[in-house]
């Protein structure tokens, strides 16, 4: 029931530090209620396991290596959120 009132089916965000913690966890709130997302952390290492885990809820989840500190990464992330999504619709910055 909460799922059909919170529905995000067919919207599509960007989730900084989305590798541990509390980016992970939003992440995987906005997936389950079917949100696609491109996830994003410094590090591929834990994000690309972020992404198998998140993938179960039936979105896309594209996994990006960024540093929000740095322009060209931001950049390089709103084109894969951009191409990969066909746009954003919401943004989720964590680990600043």
């Amino acid at each position: 029931m909460l799922k059909e009132k919170f529905s995000l089916a067919g919207k599509r965000g960007i989730i900084t530090g989305a590798s541990r913690g509390l980016g992970r966890a939003m992440a995987e709130g906005l997936a389950e209620m079917g949100a696609d997302l491109v996830i994003a952390a410094r590090g591929m290492g834990m994000l690309d396991e972020t992404a198998t885990a998140l993938s179960v809820y039936g979105g896309r989840i594209i996994p990006v290596a960024a540093d929000v500190g740095i322009d060209a990464d931001i950049e390089n992330l709103a084109g894969k959120a951009i191409s990969g999504l066909g746009g954003i619709d919401f943004l989720f910055p964590q680990g600043f």
